[in-house]
């Protein structure tokens, strides 16, 4: 089974699960361009997650 949407909540409460994932998708995108993936931040600063993502 594939996924094509991902869903992260509570993503500006940094954790080490959190920042593994993130960065762990950022390496994946480049080999999964279908994949979209949906941040919810709680603090509405989405400068930071923007960025790591272009």
């Amino acid at each position: 089974m594939q996924y094509d949407t991902i869903i992260i909540d509570e993503a500006h409460e940094r954790s080490l699960n959190i920042d593994f994932l993130l960065g762990y998708l950022k390496e994946l995108l480049p080999r999964r361009p279908d994949l979209k993936i949906i941040i919810y931040l709680g603090d509405h600063r989405p400068g930071t997650f923007l960025k790591a993502f272009q």
